[in-house]
């Protein structure tokens, strides 16, 4: 995404999702605060959080005051929901995970700069202010205080993509498609060679909690296997209080590996 000028207001608008990921002095000099104000969906691959925390680190280093507008957790801030294994710092940080955390960390915005200010060095000194949810319950999920879901981005455009995300996105690293270029985009586990009711009957047997699955066809119109009739699986939450997301990826990625191994098949085996 490049730089630009905002058309409505003709401010400069500068990228962080691009060639630099951290404001600089340019373009702090000016500022009196930084107005931090971007909804998350509670996972740790979700780029805008580790964006935050350059943010926090430009305001920590230039002197700025940094403001967080606080919003409720989509996935709910039930701790007893928080999943998946933490991060191997600094041996696999990177943008789509840089600090130790959790995958799935049940927590907001304001409560994680609240807990990196106090815990990473580079944030020492940092000027914070939160300004937190109203009428919000940890046990809420998104629904519940708002029944219309706003895209966070083209590929989170629904709650459920929301809830999925955190298992379902461990498929980017393999040559699973994981729905991009489809109305449904991390809903949907599927390839040309899977045998989606074969996968969609395994995965079933294990009764995973909250979530049903049924077969479908699909064909990306971006992304892994553009064009391609892909075989696969739909993913339906119907009680996210009990889903767990992150264990389904694995067992979704486990019963691939088992169902289509490349010495039986001759199929392409997952690429790890």
């Amino acid at each position: 995404m490049p730089d630009g000028t905002d058309p409505l207001t003709r401010i400069a608008v500068t990228s962080l999702y691009g060639s630099k990921l951290a404001l600089d002095q340019h373009n702090l000099s000016n500022l009196d605060i930084v107005l931090f104000d971007i909804p998350d969906i509670g996972c740790r691959s979700y780029t805008y959080l580790w964006t935050m925390t350059h943010v926090m680190e430009a305001c920590t280093a230039h002197g700025k005051q940094l403001i967080i507008a606080d919003r409720p957790n989509p996935l709910s801030g039930s701790l007893q929901l928080a999943e998946g294994p933490r991060l191997d710092e600094p041996h696999c940080s990177s943008f789509i995970g840089r600090w130790d955390i959790p995958v799935r960390h049940a927590c907001t915005f304001g409560e994680l700069t609240r807990y990196l200010s106090a815990t990473r060095p580079s944030l020492t000194g940092l000027k914070l202010d939160v300004i937190h949810c109203q009428h919000w319950r940890r046990t809420m999920f998104h629904p519940e205080w708002n029944p219309s879901f706003v895209p966070t981005s083209p590929a989170i455009p629904a709650c459920e993509s929301a809830l999925l995300y955190p298992g379902l996105g461990l498929q980017e690293a393999t040559n699973i498609s994981e729905g991009r270029g489809t109305a449904t985009p991390f809903r949907i586990a599927g390839a040309p060679w899977i045998n989606g009711p074969l996968l969609a009957a395994h995965v079933n047997e294990y009764h995973p909690d909250g979530v049903h699955v049924r077969r479908v066809n699909i064909t990306p119109a971006e992304g892994k296997y553009l064009g391609q009739q892909c075989s696969g699986i739909m993913l339906h939450v119907h009680n996210p209080a009990v889903f767990r997301p992150v264990g389904l990826g694995w067992l979704l990625i486990r019963l691939v590996q088992q169902l289509h191994p490349l010495i039986s098949t001759g199929r392409p085996t997952l690429r790890m």
